[in-house]
């Protein structure tokens, strides 16, 4: 795994506007613990697709891990406003029980059923 993102690393020093690399070495670091490293990737695609309900969800994924539950919340609702997947619902109503936010918790898993 951690050759994989080496060499994203390397392509990406090469190439910096390689999205795809971007992408890939993104969610190679969120699931290898390296969440500050994988949420400025995010945040560089955001830039450039603003309109990529997966980036969001990935950002909401690394936010939540970094405990910042509310920025995370942000990110899901965006993804579920650009596109209504039950992926991007459960994990907005996982976020909003960490915030205590019990109805709109409930709304957004009843989405999920």
């Amino acid at each position: 795994m951690g050759n994989d993102i080496e060499s994203l690393q390397n392509i990406l020093k090469n190439d910096p506007s390689n999205f795809q690399a971007r992408r890939e070495l993104s969610i190679l670091l969120v699931n290898n613990g390296f969440n500050e490293e994988a949420e400025g990737n995010l945040k560089y695609l955001l830039k450039y697709f603003p309109q990529d309900a997966e980036i969001y969800y990935n950002l909401g994924i690394v936010y939540e891990k970094l405990k910042k539950f509310t920025e995370a919340k942000e990110c899901y609702q965006k993804a579920v406003e650009i596109s209504p997947q039950e992926d991007f619902y459960y994990n907005l109503g996982d976020v909003l029980v960490d915030l205590k936010e019990w109805d709109d918790a409930i709304s957004a898993f009843r989405k999920v059923l």
